[in-house]
């Protein structure tokens, strides 16, 4: 079970990626440029993988709230164009009331993560407080373990909470009803596979995206090389962005697929069958 679902979510999502190249340019390419030219304004330095790091400036608010808007945006117009075949226009830069409602409950999930996040962080304090006591006796290395041991658990649980949670999500953009409820409880199975296909193409992207930073040494992104790197590590960010909400989409029409008592209806072109 594990194993076909996760299945099903990566060659799903890689699928419909490679199906749909002008739908994802048609998504992507007015926000990538746009992001790409606001970074260069704003003055960024480019090369992170040689250790160079910017303080926060006046300058970035523009990237910074373009960055959410966009998330929105293209997580919106590609949830609608594989399951909807919704036509997309060549500039998209949407963000109407349905992009806001995602964007609003994105920022909701977001917020209760943090909340348990919050009461894990003081709950541990207190743990770690008893726990040090106890473990006096028997070492410093028994209190880390139990520390590891933690945060472990936390990262766990809060992965876990957000790949239920976020399943409402494209519901938002389908203009379907989905409560947080009911995602929690009717995302059995579906958890760990999304949570594995996440790392899966987080971490191959992250390779990527810092194997480009690392060939191309441009300090600038108001230099020429400085430029083209720019909108070459964006197209990979909005790249990734596609991907994750493509494992989302996989996990939705998954979810919907077993409420259904024939199994789902017909399936999706993108959707591998089981």
């Amino acid at each position: 079970m594990f194993i076909e679902t996760t299945r099903r979510l990566l060659v799903g999502t890689v699928k419909a990626v490679s199906m749909n190249p002008v739908l994802f340019v048609k998504v992507c390419g007015a926000w990538t440029v746009l992001l790409a030219v606001l970074s260069i304004v704003s003055g960024s330095v480019t090369n992170m993988s040689a250790g160079h790091t910017t303080s926060f400036q006046p300058a970035d608010i523009p990237y910074l709230v373009g960055g959410m808007i966009s998330a929105a945006s293209i997580s919106v117009a590609w949830i609608r164009g594989v399951l909807l075949k919704t036509s997309v226009s060549s500039i998209n830069l949407r963000f109407q009331t349905r992009e806001a409602i995602f964007f609003f409950w994105t920022i909701i999930i977001i917020l209760i993560l943090g909340a348990f996040v919050f009461l894990f962080a003081i709950l541990d304090l207190i743990l770690s407080f008893f726990v040090a006591n106890l473990l006096f006796f028997v070492g410093s290395g028994a209190f880390q373990v139990f520390s590891y041991v933690a945060v472990a658990a936390i990262v766990a649980f809060v992965s876990f909470l957000y790949a239920a949670l976020s399943l409402i999500l494209p519901a938002k953009a389908l203009d379907e009803d989905l409560t947080l409820k009911q995602a929690f409880y009717e995302s059995r199975g579906l958890r760990l596979p999304m949570i594995v296909s996440y790392l899966v193409v987080g971490g191959v992207l992250l390779c990527v995206y810092y194997l480009i930073d690392f060939l191309v040494p441009a300090e600038s992104a108001r230099s020429v090389l400085g430029a083209i790197k720019t909108f070459v590590l964006e197209a990979v960010a909005n790249l990734g962005l596609v991907l994750y909400t493509g494992i989302l989409t996989g996990g939705y029409y998954i979810l919907r697929e077993r409420q259904m008592p024939s199994g789902g209806g017909p399936q999706a072109p993108e959707t591998p069958e089981s």
